[in-house]
């Protein structure tokens, strides 16, 4: 009786194919968006370098190597996750 249990667990526990493929769409999509929101936040939002009573300092980089790479990288994840088939 054991054995019969043990068997119907690891064939629920046993991945599919598709099922993989689906994962990895939804995370690619996900990776994808929060990519470009982060690297579009770096880029056009200050950010706050320096505050000492009365004094405050704010610094606006604009588009940097680094937030053009994000937001490349979001977009390839995001084409990446469209384009995905699932493959039986």
């Amino acid at each position: 009786m054991q054995r019969i249990f043990f068997n119907a667990v690891s064939l629920k526990l046993q991945p599919n194919k598709s099922n993989i493929m689906k994962i990895l769409k939804i995370v690619l999509l996900i990776v994808g968006v929060v990519l470009i929101v982060f690297g579009l936040y770096n880029a056009f939002v200050p950010q706050q370098v320096l505050d000492i009573g009365p004094l405050e300092v704010n610094a606006k980089e604009g588009l940097t190597n680094q937030t053009l790479g994000m937001i490349g990288i979001g977009v390839l994840a995001l084409i990446a996750g469209a384009l995905l088939k699932n493959r039986r």
